[in-house]
């Protein structure tokens, strides 16, 4: 993308009908970097049920199965049910194949635990908990190994060629504001590359990360924090210079929520979230020059 800075523009936006549960409801680029829709069933790849814990000793289980990306396509299982102990809840993640049947399976909660690894963040580099545990999203293997103390951010990405993860968290009240986006190496050490933005209202919240391939840019998808409606906004982030190059603010003062980033090739990038005022997927496909 040469030494100037990239040029960022708005190539094509389109809508989609609110989909309720049980629907992918997602971004992707296909094999030829077309930005399409994916609203399959979830299940499409087969019910979800107790069967996916052998382990696990659930009775009288409610499942919900979501899938959490696309390219690969990983879903995530979570099973709530009696057992001897009382209620208890297990959570596996699957890699699913372009024929619909998992590739992989792991369970990352048993309903004994007491410590409960949240999943902070996909992309194709890995699958990030709020442990610092990176999987991999095409095999389920374990790339890093959770870090002790016990991390705690909200929003993550695994970068690496860096040995590192790009994190969000912030703390925010009526008189002060601290945190943002961090850059945290394997041995726990963060550095602050972009505060948090705050308002007299609320805070801009990174909801979704994604990086660019190749390149020291990554896309923000974020979601405008604040008691009543708000706004979802996408941003282009160069972290070597640790500047914030392209924003765009869309539907300002209506209630959001799901926000996704996709990064495709040469360029090519999604931002979507639902617009909940509205009942509808907004979709945004930028191109990054």
């Amino acid at each position: 993308m040469g030494d100037s800075p990239p040029a960022v523009t708005a190539v094509d936006s389109f809508s989609k009908p609110r989909s309720w549960d049980g629907r992918i409801a997602m971004p992707y680029f296909d094999a030829q970097n077309q930005l399409l829709w994916n609203d399959d069933p979830v299940t499409e790849a087969g019910d979800c049920s107790v069967e996916w814990f052998p382990q696990a000793n659930l009775s009288s289980a409610r499942c919900n199965r979501r899938t959490v990306m696309l390219n690969p396509r990983v879903d995530e299982c979570r099973c709530t049910g009696r057992t001897p102990g009382g209620a208890g809840t297990a959570i596996a993640y699957a890699g699913i194949d372009d024929s619909s049947h998992e590739s992989w399976r792991r369970q990352s909660l048993t309903p004994g635990q007491i410590s409960k690894p949240r999943l902070a963040g996909s992309t194709p580099d890995g699958l990030v908990f709020d442990t610092s545990e990176v999987w991999s999203p095409y095999t389920g293997d374990t790339i890093t190994p959770a870090l002790s103390p016990r991390a705690v951010f909200y929003t993550s990405c695994y970068l690496p060629w860096r040995h590192a993860y790009l994190t969000f968290d912030a703390d925010v009240t009526l008189f002060h504001a601290k945190g943002g986006l961090s850059l945290q190496t394997m041995d726990g050490k963060r550095e602050l590359v972009l505060p948090v933005e705050t308002t007299l209202f609320g805070f801009y919240r990174v909801e979704a990360l994604a990086p660019i391939p190749g390149t020291s840019l990554v896309i923000l998808g974020e979601e405008y924090s604040t008691r009543g409606p708000g706004s979802a906004r996408f941003e282009l982030f160069d972290l070597e210079s640790k500047k914030v190059l392209f924003q765009d603010e869309r539907s300002e003062g209506h209630y959001i929520a799901d926000v996704r980033v996709v990064a495709g090739t040469d360029g090519h990038v999604a931002f979507s979230y639902l617009d909940e005022s509205l009942g509808k997927h907004q979709v945004v496909h930028y191109r990054i020059r």
